[in-house]
């Protein structure tokens, strides 16, 4: 864990706040679930409504364990049993992420 992380337990703010970025993007983490994520911004572009959720099997994972840092959101849930686990990066130099 470094100085710039954050323990899901920990935490006090809000899904709404809760951005990481690189030189190029910002894209908001969602606490809903394990995979997804919503609103990204690559100036001069954005995509307020943006919403990307993956389910397994049909059905959405929930968060049972997270760590935020400005550059990356890692989660972990469990579905039936089986442990899922995501990392939400923005690339850094390019107008993506990776999940």
């Amino acid at each position: 864990m470094s100085m710039f992380s954050l323990n899901g337990d920990l935490n006090i703010t809000e899904e709404k706040d809760l951005w990481v970025f690189n030189d190029m993007l910002s894209v908001n983490v969602s606490l809903e679930d394990v995979l997804s994520c919503k609103g990204i911004y690559a100036p001069p572009y954005a995509s307020s409504n943006f919403l990307l959720r993956i389910k397994v099997s049909g059905k959405t994972v929930d968060i049972k364990e997270y760590e935020w840092t400005p550059w990356a959101f890692k989660r972990k849930g469990v579905l039936e049993g089986v442990t899922v686990s995501s990392s939400l990066i923005p690339i850094v130099g390019m107008r993506g992420i990776v999940l």
